[in-house]
Order: C-alpha cells, then sequence, then structure tokens
C-alpha cells in the first residue's frame, strides 16, 4: 500500500536518508552528518517537496519504503528513493516512482545518489543527476 506521509514519519524518512546517503561510496565523511541532515531538512521543509510512503499491506505503520519528490514541475524532480534491505527487488521503488509521475522513458532529475542508483538510471534511462546542493541554489 502507498499512502501519504503522517507527521510522525518525517523522522523516519530524514534519519534513514541521512544513514543510507552518508554510507554511499564512502564519498560522505561522519564529519558531513549535520550537514546532509540541515540539506534534507531543508529539502523536506519547502512547500514544494513531497513525499509518499509504501508501507505492508496489513500494518500501515510497516514502512517498507519511501521516495521524496517535487510536485508539479514538467520534469519530475526526485530527491531520495529508499527501501529497505529486506524490501529491494520487490518493485517498491518502482511503484512509488510511478505514483510520483515517473515513467521509465521520460525525462526525470534526481538529486541525490544511494545504494540503488545504478538500478534507477537503467531503468530510467532519461534520468539526469543534479546534485542537491545545485538544486538548493
Amino acid at each position: 500500500m502507498i499512502r501519504p506521509p503522517r507527521p510522525g514519519d518525517q523522522n523516519y524518512v530524514a534519519s534513514t536518508w541521512v544513514r543510507s546517503w552518508s554510507g554511499v561510496g564512502r564519498r560522505h565523511l561522519w564529519m558531513r552528518g549535520r550537514e546532509l541532515a540541515n540539506h534534507i531538512d531543508v529539502v523536506l521543509d519547502r512547500d514544494d517537496t513531497r513525499c509518499l510512503v509504501a508501507c505492508s499491506d496489513t500494518d500501515d505503520n510497516a514502512i517498507m519504503g519511501w521516495i521524496v519528490y517535487v510536485f508539479g514541475l514538467k520534469v519530475p524532480v526526485v530527491h531520495y528513493v529508499y527501501c529497505k534491505g529486506v524490501n529491494r527487488q520487490r518493485g517498491i521503488a518502482r511503484a512509488l516512482l510511478e505514483r510520483a509521475g515517473c515513467k521509465p522513458q521520460r525525462a526525470l532529475i534526481y538529486t541525490c545518489k544511494g545504494p540503488m542508483t545504478e538500478q534507477l538510471v537503467t531503468a530510467y534511462p532519461g534520468a539526469t543527476y543534479m546534485p542537491l546542493e545545485e538544486f538548493l541554489k
């Protein structure tokens, strides 16, 4: 099931985003953790930011993944798609991307690289990377 976020979900989204993003390719040192968290807070507080949460069909509190994206632009902007490790390769990220308006043969912009970025770019050949810092300028 995919649902809108609840007020209590934001802490989970932010914390899993920081942990997932900071570990990618060891390019983010632990000292940058606060800086990463600050960027994520800025994104989550923007008026144009949207979030969707994928959860278990039997327990809508059991979060399996989420997407943070920008709503209403001609080209979808995906900030981050996250799925818990045990839920990867089950179509959850694809369902979240589809619900956010992303289509495999169309352009999309992604602002953060995660552990599954290679799969995203393969499934969405029109995907283009714009660093989050550049997007926030």
